[in-house]
């Protein structure tokens, strides 16, 4: 016998996300809390991609083909924009929009072959371009920006992590504010994470890992605490690790193409499109459906109606009667707003 609860005419709005994820209700305010993302560069042609992981999208170009991309805070205003590090002549081209353009910031830094390490490595809320030397694991820390296309000064820290031929990768792993190194052990190692800016071993380590995989950190959760992902390029697929192992990790999430390289960051995001959800009582499901469609020509916040049964009631069984949340709520557009319409409350 079918419960009273259960025969309650109901309607429940989800966002689901580019790569298939129920997120659940999002307005303009939820989406500003939750910046961090993912990225990709695709060394070929300097085209970025960034991705909120609420599935919020934006492509623009900045760089040339076989530059080294970054992702930073350059002006300290609390969003990360990108930059490009040219390893042939370790010259530093930072932006601080994410829109096509020229550089805002241009130095040098480091010596050719160094791979470029983006972070706030003295917890003062602004990033710095830092190096790793991949023939010797040493790590060259920066507390500064250079100006002007002029070579920088020397170091403020150096000391070694890793062996010869690591791949580094930066995160606040211990959530003191401060970014320190991670490497990559090419051959299937693993990664070791170290959680100062001192020579020692390895304070956090995990699983094996291919060459093809590289990594970025970062805060996925918001909670302070920066965890690794991977981007798989055979499969243009971000893997998230969670290294304490209690909470479950964030799922996988899908795009860009092999071979491009990944980043993460707090990334400065155009704002989002909204809509106010129209009134659906008394439309019969093809004309809500029909409602919603016009919705996202009007806005361009494109939104589909599915129904898996049609809300009715005892004289208009082909009818919506009632919604949840209410008229008027106003839901952001990440990729897609699917509504799905309840069990119908006739016998």
């Amino acid at each position: 016998m079918t419960s009273q609860a259960t025969r309650l005419p109901w309607l429940v709005l989800v966002v689901v996300a580019l790569v298939g994820s129920v997120i659940g209700i999002a307005s303009p305010a939820d989406a500003a809390s939750a910046p961090v993302g993912v990225g990709l560069f695709d060394p070929a042609t300097g085209r970025w991609e960034i991705r909120s992981l609420v599935g919020q999208q934006h492509s623009f170009y900045f760089g040339i083909p076989g530059d080294y991309p970054l992702i930073g805070d350059w002006d300290c205003d609390g969003d990360e924009t990108p930059g490009v590090y040219r390893q042939s002549d370790a010259s530093v081209y930072l932006r601080n929009s994410t829109e096509t353009g020229i550089a805002d910031v241009t130095y040098v830094y480091g010596i050719p072959g160094d791979i470029p390490l983006a972070g706030d490595f003295n917890d003062d809320g602004c990033d710095t371009v830092s190096v790793y030397r991949p023939g010797t694991g040493q790590v060259f820390i920066i507390n500064q920006l250079g100006s002007d296309g002029q070579p920088l000064g020397a170091a403020d820290l150096a000391y070694w992590f890793g062996v010869p031929g690591d791949r580094p990768f930066v995160g606040d792993f211990d959530g003191d504010g401060i970014d320190t190194i991670g490497v990559q052990r090419l051959g299937g190692a693993g990664i070791f994470v170290r959680q100062s800016h001192t020579t020692g071993p390895a304070d956090a380590s995990a699983f094996f890992s291919t060459e093809e995989d590289r990594f970025v950190a970062g805060d996925w959760r918001g909670d302070g605490l920066d965890h690794p992902a991977f981007f798989t390029s055979f499969e243009a697929t971000f893997h998230f690790i969670e290294f304490e192992g209690s909470w479950p990790p964030h799922p996988d999430v899908s795009f860009g193409e092999p071979g491009w390289l990944p980043v993460a960051g707090d990334f400065e995001l155009p704002p989002l499109p909204t809509v106010a959800l129209p009134d659906l009582r008394g439309m019969t499901q093809l004309e809500a459906r029909q409602t919603m469609d016009a919705v996202a020509i009007e806005t361009g916040v494109f939104v589909s109606l599915v129904t898996e049964y049609v809300v009715s009631s005892e004289n208009a069984w082909n009818l919506i009667v009632t919604t949840s949340p209410p008229v008027g709520t106003e839901v952001a557009a990440f990729s897609e707003v699917t509504i799905f319409v309840g069990t119908p409350s006739g016998p």
